[in-house]
């Protein structure tokens, strides 16, 4: 591991104890067992190293996700592998949303999580598409169905879930809410 790694996972230790803002540079050196002075030569503010964490976990959740997923072979498999992986994913990184909501936090936190936002979420749509129109293909989804509404179904429904548990404190078995949401999506509604 090279020592910005080292960094951003101290960064993420010390988070951990002293939240997102309470945490000083001083406290990164010491979690990482350097001095602060060293930290300036990887990391310019402590808002650096918060963007790199940030950028850092996305992508590191997207790989493990789409790993996961493009595992099963099913397109049911890969929806149901996708919400739960994607519930994970919101619930992991609430701790920046936590940061990033504050009023006095700097626009600038704001502005890069909206940005990565939209260019995350263009990319799930893609995929899901992709899962989709593969099971329409195959037979195992409904020929004239139509990916988007299902798409919208999906996103939403995730996270909900993510953020009913942060909101409200609500310990949810999220495989087994995950199966229920997708039974009604794939199975519908009517008697």
């Amino acid at each position: 591991m090279d020592r910005k790694e080292e960094i951003l996972n101290a960064a993420s230790k010390a988070f951990d104890k002293y939240g997102l803002l309470k945490t000083k540079l001083e406290d990164i050196a010491k979690e990482c067992g350097i001095k602060k002075t060293a930290l300036y030569y990887y990391f310019k503010s402590k808002a650096e190293i918060i963007q790199t964490m940030f950028l850092r976990d996305i992508e590191k959740l997207k790989s493990l996700g789409i790993s996961k997923i493009n595992k099963k072979k099913s397109a049911i498999e890969k929806l149901e592998t996708y919400l739960y992986v994607r519930t994970e994913s919101i619930r992991y990184m609430m701790k920046y949303f936590d940061l990033f909501m504050k009023e006095n936090t700097p626009i600038i936190y704001r502005e890069l999580a909206i940005k990565e936002r939209k260019k995350t979420l263009k990319e799930e749509v893609d995929f899901l598409r992709e899962i989709i129109l593969n099971g329409i293909k195959s037979k195992e989804l409904k020929e004239d169905l139509e990916p988007m509404p299902l798409i919208y179904m999906l996103l939403s429904s995730t996270y909900t879930l993510g953020l009913e548990e942060y909101f409200y404190t609500i310990k949810l078995d999220i495989k087994a809410e995950m199966k229920k949401i997708l039974k009604i999506l794939l199975e519908g509604i009517r008697r």
